[in-house]
């Protein structure tokens, strides 16, 4: 059920950018060109909107975890952009050889990125990306997490199913700028998952 939901959301954002294209005559660029990941204008107009509605209609938990890939400006006053652009290459393929399909991985500028879980609560995204750490050592990067629950919705003060995606994203970078200036890995029981949007 949940590969057929992601095969029609795939298929609906192709129609999309068929429709864009014939009707503005302008080719829409889906994807950052240097890494894969998606652009983020893209992510924002087209894709975030499917998944929030989605989590919202079925009530299941949404997950943001922004990544800092650190070192990138020494390898790239060190050895080069080419190089810089060749580790940005390969931290994206790893993304996404651990991700599953239906996990959206967005480059929010240089060297940041932004993972969207649909269906995943932050304990599941934080242990697949500490799996990723402990798996590639050769790539460091700081991570980030937010939550969206679905019984958050019910709080006297919030709409039905109100999901405030650009919250939940600055929350996330907050907590990767704390982790990078604490140099230190995050560990599941200190991630703070009540944070009220």
């Amino acid at each position: 059920m949940k590969n057929d939901s992601a095969f029609i959301t795939r298929i609906k954002q192709f129609w999309f950018a068929v429709v864009y294209v014939l009707r503005f005559g302008t080719v829409v660029i889906v994807r950052d060109i240097s890494t894969g990941a998606y652009r983020r204008d893209w992510f924002m107009k087209q894709l975030a909107p499917i998944e929030i509605e989605r989590a919202r209609r079925h009530k299941h938990p949404l997950s943001v975890c922004v990544l800092d890939l650190d070192g990138l400006k020494t390898v790239n006053d060190t050895q080069g952009h080419l190089a810089g652009d060749g580790l940005l290459k390969e931290f994206v393929y790893k993304l996404m050889r651990y991700c599953r399909r239906t996990d959206l991985i967005v480059r929010l500028g240089g060297d940041e990125f932004m993972i969207l879980f649909s269906e995943t609560t932050v304990v599941a995204a934080q242990s697949l990306i500490k799996r990723i750490q402990e798996d590639n050592p050769d790539i460091k990067f700081s991570a980030g997490f937010a939550c969206w629950f679905p019984e958050w919705s019910q709080l006297p003060h919030k709409a039905e199913g109100w999901i405030d995606l650009d919250r939940l994203i600055r929350e996330a970078d907050e907590r990767m700028y704390e982790e990078k200036r604490s140099h230190k890995k995050p560990a599941v029981e200190e991630v703070a998952t009540d944070v009220l949007l």
